[in-house]
């Protein structure tokens, strides 16, 4: 924790979820006949967070932050041909207690 106005902060988080992907057709012909079919894979997927900010008191107590952060999923290291990545900038405003 910086003392002052401004206080910088860096951190990062590691998750678990579940990951899901479906795929389907249906296909009708006066000939042929009807064909459908559904293929789905589920399995569980490790995600990463990192991020930092700066929080910026406005009065004793009130502050407001700005926060970029990056969240990434890749189920490749378990055989799931799914990614997922994230940037993003949250804003806030909190009073600490």
């Amino acid at each position: 924790m910086a003392a002052g106005a401004v206080h910088p902060f860096v951190g990062g988080g590691f998750g678990i979820g579940y990951g899901h992907a479906s795929a389907g057709y249906y296909f009708q012909n006066a000939f042929l006949g009807d064909v459908a079919q559904v293929v789905a894979v589920g399995k569980p997927i490790a995600g990463v967070q990192l991020f930092t900010g700066v929080e910026f008191d406005l009065a004793r107590g009130l502050y407001v932050s700005v926060m970029p952060k990056v969240i990434a999923v890749d189920g490749h290291p378990i055989g799931l041909d799914q990614r997922y990545l994230e940037f993003g900038v949250d804003g806030m405003v909190g009073w600490r207690f």
